[in-house]
């Protein structure tokens, strides 16, 4: 299993930024491999935000660019006050389980949660490892 690792080169340079990217072994990456990297980690990013989309309740805030999935957890009859403190709540939930780390940010003065979806390692298992605790901590969350 390869890891991307970028090394920093003058800027403008194309061919050196290029030959920045490495293998495990400090291998160079032809355009091709690098694709293949990020059309995988893309994939992720777009499957996951699907599935947010599919499930009662949640929504997603803006379009997905890049491996970052902004949600919003919307019960029924919250305040646009509550709606954030919930969402606030079941993120802080999930870091401090130390099983996930989300990244709480305001958009249109409404909390909302990202999702960073981009590291290389990241594969579906783990996607679906945190749907679960997203739902575990609303539902805790909605029970106090």
């Amino acid at each position: 299993q390869s890891h991307l690792v970028v090394r920093r080169h003058p800027a403008g340079r194309l061919e050196g930024q290029r030959a920045g990217v490495r293998g495990d072994h400090g291998e160079p990456l032809a355009d091709k491999a690098i694709l293949r990297l990020v059309e995988g980690v893309a994939d992720l990013w777009v499957l996951f935000a699907g599935q947010i989309e599919a499930m009662d309740g949640w929504k997603v805030c803006a379009p997905v660019r890049m491996q970052t999935v902004t949600v919003r957890h919307h019960p029924p009859g919250m305040t646009p006050e509550e709606l954030s403190d919930h969402n606030l709540a079941w993120v802080s939930a999930i870091n401090a389980s130390g099983e996930a780390f989300l990244t709480p940010s305001k958009l249109d003065d409404q909390w909302m949660v990202r999702v960073s979806v981009g590291a290389e390692p990241t594969q579906r298992h783990h996607l679906e490892r945190l749907l679960e605790l997203m739902q575990k901590a609303t539902a805790a969350v909605e029970a106090e």
